[in-house]
């Protein structure tokens, strides 16, 4: 849909200590898409990723447009939960085709009988729209994640540890009628050699009304042969007559191998957009 630039988080962190079957020294954060604002479906035609999803998808906000994405997300399994939040996505379009989002939460690891621990992530991103039909979209989405940690840094979709880290993403969409599928991949570059790694989340949904659409995806990660997170998320995404949307979702692992994985992962939050200006400079 146009107008939307995903961004909100999938945590799960684990730092020292014994998770299932062996133990585990890295933190993993696996980021979910972005900034997910309000929805006013037009029909026949809609499209719909991001929040309350991991997948990002190419749509833009507008020029002009700024939207505000308060949430909350956590993960768990092993006894150990992970939280982020609150969380504060900000994402403004810039020109037609241009959104700049910023991106931030804190995030807590609660384990039993562990120390409480608590460190931070700062997103910049910058979404390129080249391609828009009326039944296909395209972008290519570079971000720049720093994690706020005087321990371990970490890349925020995969957890490999990484002092810095920058995405390389693209996504596409079709959209016909009610439905719409699409797919975000890309790769993340650590900036402190320390490797990188590939993702892939394919999406589908379908709006069952103007104001209720649902949506379901997989999570595919990788960072070797022998490394692989496989996953699965539903959600919906719930527009209320004054235009402010409540999004949830929640999702379980299917297959994960080189890697000690969230069981269960949840989110829940808000998103609203507001008009800043509404010239398009002449393009």
């Amino acid at each position: 849909m146009d107008g939307i630039t995903p961004i909100a988080l999938w945590i799960y962190a684990q730092e020292n200590h014994q998770v299932g079957p062996g133990s585990c020294k890295d933190r993993a954060v696996l980021r979910q898409g972005w900034l997910a604002g309000v929805l006013v479906f037009a029909w026949p035609a809609v499209t719909l990723a991001g929040p309350p999803l991991i997948a990002d998808d190419p749509n833009t906000l507008g020029s002009g447009q700024l939207q505000v994405s308060p949430a909350l997300a956590a993960t768990g399994g092993y006894g150990e939960v992970s939280v982020s939040g609150p969380i504060l996505d900000l994402s403004l379009g810039l020109l037609p085709g241009v959104d700049l989002s910023l991106f931030g939460t804190p995030l807590f690891v609660l384990v039993p009988g562990a120390p409480f621990d608590i460190d931070g992530l700062i997103s910049l991103g910058l979404k390129l729209r080249p391609f828009h039909t009326a039944h296909f979209s395209a972008a290519f989405s570079p971000y720049f994640d720093a994690t706020i940690d005087d321990e371990v840094r970490v890349d925020p979709r995969t957890g490999i540890e990484l002092d810095n880290a920058v995405g390389l993403p693209v996504q596409i969409e079709f959209n016909w009628s009610r439905w719409f599928v699409g797919a975000d991949a890309g790769y993340v570059v650590g900036l402190s050699g320390g490797g990188g790694s590939g993702y892939l989340y394919p999406y589908v949904g379908f709006a069952a009304s103007p104001s209720l659409t649902v949506v379901a995806e997989l999570v595919g990660l990788t960072g070797r042969a022998d490394d692989v997170f496989i996953g699965a998320n539903a959600g919906v995404d719930w527009a209320s007559p004054k235009r402010v949307h409540l999004l949830a979702s929640g999702g379980v692992a299917l297959e994960s191998r080189g890697r000690t994985a969230p069981v269960w992962r949840a989110f829940v939050g808000l998103s609203w957009e507001f008009t800043l200006w509404s010239t398009d400079f002449g393009l």
